[in-house]
């Protein structure tokens, strides 16, 4: 499995795939949207981006929302997962949901333990 380092990345593997049709373009998108569990991640999280990512906070149904608008620099998107990466080991938080050019992905801190072992 490729990693994603860049903006509108997943939707490529998704044009690739028999069946998928090309109103999928549609999707792309510069912004990641984080879930979190609470308020205070809201906080923490925004607080630890924004001086890089620009982006909202917001509340939608029983989630809490952060965005982050990624620049078109090819690391980027790379910098920013890996950022949120850290931050929910940090946090205690096992695993949070994003989305990105209208996919979902799970981040699990476990992964960082992974990436540091390699």
């Amino acid at each position: 499995m490729r990693e994603l380092t860049q903006p509108c990345q997943a939707l490529e593997d998704l044009t690739r795939q028999p069946g998928v049709m090309e109103s999928n373009r549609q999707r792309l998108s510069n912004v990641v949207r984080f879930e979190l569990p609470s308020y205070a991640d809201v906080d923490d999280l925004a607080a630890r981006i924004r001086p890089r990512w620009t982006g909202s906070t917001k509340r939608e149904g029983d989630v809490w929302l952060v965005t982050a608008r990624v620049r078109a620099n090819a690391n980027d998107l790379a910098r920013l997962l890996r950022e949120v990466e850290i931050y929910v080991a940090e946090a205690g938080l096992l695993a949070i949901r994003y989305r990105l050019d209208g996919r979902f992905y799970i981040m699990e801190a476990a992964a960082l333990d992974r990436a540091a072992a390699a």
